[in-house]
């Protein structure tokens, strides 16, 4: 939503709200541009939060993962379809979506905390013959998990009206996850 309120609590979050307001001010004027938020990207690729825990389970005998940051984890596949949907539908200057709405929220459909993602990555990577083995998954309050940069408790995202402008039916987070896994497992 185009009135949402920017409320960046770390660095991070701080360079994406300046990128925004930039782009904003040079762009939006006339819709040259489109912002697309999102959050909790994950994939079979890369430096992400499912691949770190996969890794991590199949190390460790014991897993402590934060349950009270609740988010919605955002497959990297679903996140393209959006974009590309932009990019072939919506990319002309004279565009409605542009003119009615330059920033959209994506993410796949669904709540879950980091912990419940870590539950499901191990239960979905035995399912696929990933994992062997169980690990212990304990949760654990941010509070008393150290880490450099502080996180926002609640990164919810509300992307009905994406969905709907966009004409794309959203994914539930797990399904994407048991997706992502799949891929993982089968190059």
């Amino acid at each position: 939503d185009i009135n949402q309120e920017i409320n960046p609590i770390n660095f991070y979050g701080e360079t994406k709200a300046e990128a925004e307001r930039s782009i904003k001010e040079i762009l939006f004027k006339n819709n040259q541009a489109l912002i697309i938020r999102t959050s909790w990207v994950v994939s079979e690729f890369g430096n992400n939060f499912v691949l770190k825990v996969l890794n991590l389970l199949q190390e460790k005998k014991i897993l402590n993962v934060v349950c009270d940051q609740i988010g919605t984890p955002t497959s990297t596949h679903s996140l393209a379809s959006a974009c590309w949907k932009v990019i072939t539908e919506h990319s002309s200057k004279d565009s409605n979506l542009l003119k009615r709405n330059p920033i959209l929220h994506w993410s796949d459909s669904g709540v879950a905390s980091w912990y419940d993602v870590a539950i499901t990555v191990q239960e979905i990577a035995k399912e696929l013959k990933i994992l062997k083995k169980s690990t212990i998954i304990n949760p654990v309050l941010s509070k008393d998990f150290k880490t450099i940069a502080k996180r926002p408790h609640f990164s919810v995202l509300n992307c009905l009206n994406s969905y709907e402008m966009l004409n794309l039916t959203p994914i539930y987070w797990r399904k994407s996850l048991k997706s992502i896994l799949y891929n993982y497992n089968n190059p």
